[in-house]
């Protein structure tokens, strides 16, 4: 039975029914819900995770986000970005945003998905880095100059059935304007970027976190482009193993301009988008992979 059956705030919208997401994908703070409105197919999400009662200040963050995405829909113009159809709602003291529903593939399971081809795979990450170079553009317009995706992880991007073109998923955990750093699972998960001067933390919602600028953004894609290449979770090395892995990568063939702009996040130079070189990698990742065993032993030996 549909968990909104028969409630007038969502009488606009019928054949409501819970949708599961697949195996493997990262989905934490809300519960999923397909229907339709106005002849369209919509995925409604249900943010039960916070309660506007007990945890005011984050509905307000993300009532504020889904809000304004909405209002600059057209400013922003990015195809790639699944956008609200319509400002948040409230329901049961939860905050509900509706999105439009995209049949798709979650990309965390497409990368790991064997039957994948490297090229389809480094096409895939290429397009990510596409929309934040698109990201990039709407900022230095000047109508709205704070937009970041924020948190930037496999599970947020899909692959569109239709157009086989990476989309972006919750987007309500997007930064714009005059709203607050929502928590990002790369860089919770990352201790090694407090050692380095140019990401910078502050207290949200009593927590410590990383504020999202475009340093951030292009970290964790940087993050997503290595867990791939390496097949290990690049967030868990330290700086000096990190580094190791640089060394390897260009040990292998990888050409010098890739790795230095990869080698930058962890330096204070502000890090760069490098979706325009990662076609190195289509011709190379075989030659990485069957090496796999010279990098370990290295990160075991040289960075101690």
């Amino acid at each position: 039975m549909a968990y909104f059956k028969g409630d007038i705030m969502f009488k606009d919208i019928r054949d409501i029914r819970e949708f599961k997401v697949s195996d493997g994908v990262s989905h934490v703070e809300s519960t999923l819900y397909t229907g339709r409105k106005n002849d369209m197919n919509v995925l409604i999400k249900l943010l039960n995770f916070y309660s506007v009662k007990d945890d005011n200040d984050i509905c307000l963050n993300k009532m504020y986000v889904i809000n304004e995405l909405y209002d600059n829909k057209n400013i922003i113009g990015i195809d790639e970005l699944v956008m609200p159809i319509e400002r948040a709602r409230i329901y049961n003291d939860n905050v509900v945003c509706i999105y439009p529903y995209v049949p798709s593939y979650n990309f965390n399971n497409v990368i790991s998905d064997n039957s994948v081809s490297v090229r389809d795979k480094i096409n895939y990450l290429r397009q990510i880095g596409e929309i934040l170079d698109k990201m990039d553009k709407v900022r230095k317009r000047g109508e709205i100059s704070t937009f970041y995706l924020g948190d930037v992880h496999e599970s947020n991007f899909i692959i569109n059935k239709d157009t086989n073109r990476v989309n972006v998923v919750d987007m309500d955990s997007s930064k714009i304007n005059f709203s607050s750093d929502n928590s990002s699972k790369y860089l919770y998960l990352c201790d090694s970027i407090y050692e380095v001067d140019k990401y910078k933390y502050r207290e949200h919602f009593g927590v410590s976190v990383c504020m999202i600028d475009k340093n951030t953004d292009i970290f964790c894609y940087i993050m997503i482009i290595l867990n791939y290449i390496f097949g290990i979770d690049m967030c868990s090395l330290d700086i000096k193993d990190y580094n190791i892995c640089m060394e390897y990568l260009r040990d292998m063939g990888v050409g010098n301009n890739l790795v230095d702009i990869l080698y930058r996040v962890y330096t204070n130079d502000d890090n760069i988008n490098p979706y325009m070189l990662l076609d190195e990698f289509t011709y190379l990742k075989d030659k990485i992979d069957n090496n796999r065993s010279k990098l370990l032993r290295r990160v075991c030996y040289e960075g101690k």
